[in-house]
């Protein structure tokens, strides 16, 4: 009988970067999969592969897989947002099953200081387990192998299971790191699936199982990152690419940031309320940036998910009355800077290069004038703290504080057969901002902020499946929906 995956993640956890950071198999080469940030956690795009040597140091999304000082046939595994490193362990690369990792933390810059990273085994290789996907049935077998996660500010094994929904009793304190506190969780519930696995992968997972206790419990821990999303300040914006209008008509946009002593860009979507609202004040701004010699580009995010969403967003564009240039999406602007909600601006000099703060997210009801003085503000620079420009949000995870409750949204995709639909994209939208995330295995997709009302909208789904149009409102009251998608 197939089973439905039991999630350990609880209301703190956002919308999560789903990575295959540790993969059984050759200990030469590792698959890593990577995500964009649910967000969770972090947006989400199609995920792409990419070989990982584990021969020399090199950065993964939020892991580096190196070789450690001490050993130089011994691999290092390191998570910066946790200030966590372990020794990858041999039967990692012994297993014939197939793991899939999941981890998980508040999308801007993990502020709830709770991570957790969960490592799910199938008793399948790798070329099954992806057939597996792909068939009617899905995956039907899975464990969950031991979960490690990290908790800040002094709190304990207590706080941890709360936000777990867990027994304080099933969580085993593993370290401390100044005032993170680093824990091992297991359940009997993790491990249920395993009696259904044949004898040599039973023998398989446990090995795995235990080599992965004593790894975390001989885990290292250093200062960690806070910054998930580092500063593309002084980098050059993607311009070697065709750049077209809504209509197709070519343009240059080397061209114009050259002709513009600053150039703001925006990312925008047609189902995305706050970018719209902000949309009219951009007009006006760019009208009177003009006597400045600066200028104003949109870039429409969703517009190559289907020629509907384009065309909404033609209409938006002619119902709020925008003239500034407004580009199709392709993609130079997410290859460049990790996207988890939408709107998002970014400023541009006569060179290329992007230079001051990236603003995700409506910075608040006048965005006239907070654009205007960020605009000000680097014409009067000199250009010589382009390198140290932030992150500026102003969105829905700069309001989540963990004191006052943060809940966990949930949208539930099931086709007509019953059978979970994975990889559809789903936007959560606030008053401020839109973030969004994609669909797991199961047809789940989540969004962690404070408990309130939000505008839910499908922006894509896989092929063969009917598009959904209707915005679904979800409240505090009302966290957890199902839809059930159409076939084409």
């Amino acid at each position: 009988m197939k089973k439905n995956l039991k999630r350990i993640s609880g209301a703190a956890l956002a919308a999560c970067m789903a990575l295959t950071m540790c993969a059984c198999g050759s200990k030469e080469t590792q698959t890593v999969s990577e995500a964009p940030a649910e967000t969770v956690a972090e947006t989400p795009e199609t995920m792409a592969d990419t070989e990982v040597s584990v021969e020399t140091a090199q950065e993964t999304g939020d892991m580096t897989v190196s070789q450690t000082e001490e050993d130089e046939d011994t691999d290092e595994i390191k998570f910066p947002s946790m200030g966590m490193s372990v020794v990858v362990p041999d039967a990692l690369f012994e297993c014939i099953g197939h793991t899939e990792n999941v981890m998980a933390g508040d999308e801007m810059g993990y502020k709830s200081g709770f991570c957790v990273i969960e490592d799910i085994y199938y008793p399948l290789s790798p070329d099954e387990y992806e057939a597996a996907l792909e068939s009617e049935g899905g995956v039907e077998q899975y464990a969950i192998l031991p979960v490690v996660l990290s908790i800040d500010n002094g709190r304990g094994a207590s706080d941890a299971a709360s936000l777990l929904d867990a027994d304080a009793g099933e969580l085993s304190e593993i370290g401390k790191n100044g005032d993170i506190t680093y824990f091992i969780y297991e359940a009997d519930k993790f491990t249920e699936g395993v009696e259904e696995f044949d004898e040599e992968h039973k023998e398989d997972f446990y090995k795995l199982h235990d080599s992965y206790l004593e790894a975390f419990g001989n885990a290292k821990f250093f200062e960690p990152s806070q910054q998930t999303y580092p500063s593309i300040a002084g980098t050059s914006f993607i311009t070697d690419r065709d750049f077209v209008d809504q209509n197709d008509k070519p343009f240059d946009i080397a061209a114009y940031f050259a002709g513009h002593d600053i150039t703001l860009v925006n990312l925008w979507g047609s189902y995305c309320g706050p970018c719209k609202e902000e949309m009219p004040d951009l007009e006006q701004l760019s009208k009177d940036l003009e006597s400045k010699n600066c200028g104003v580009i949109g870039i429409q995010y969703d517009s190559e998910f289907s020629d509907e969403y384009l065309n909404d967003g033609k209409e938006v564009v002619k119902e709020l009355g925008i003239t500034y240039p407004i580009l199709r999406n392709n993609d130079a602007f997410t290859d460049m800077y990790q996207i988890s909600g939408i709107p998002v601006t970014i400023f541009v000099d006569n060179t290329g290069k992007v230079v001051g703060d990236v603003v995700e997210g409506a910075p608040g009801s006048n965005a006239y004038e907070a654009f205007s003085e960020i605009i000000d503000s680097l014409l009067n620079s000199d250009g010589s703290d382009a390198g140290d420009a932030g992150f500026v949000s102003s969105g829905i995870d700069e309001a989540v504080n963990l004191d006052d409750g943060v809940g966990v949204y949930r949208v539930n995709l099931k086709d007509t057969d019953g059978n979970p639909v994975k990889g559809a994209m789903v936007q959560f939208c606030s008053d401020t901002q839109c973030a969004m995330t994609q669909s797991d295995d199961q047809g789940v997709a989540e969004y962690s902020a404070d408990p309130g009302n939000y505008h839910v909208h499908i922006l894509k789904l896989p092929s063969g499946y009917a598009p959904i149009k209707d915005t679904i409102e979800m409240t505090e009251d009302n966290t957890s929906i199902d839809i059930t998608v159409e076939k084409e």
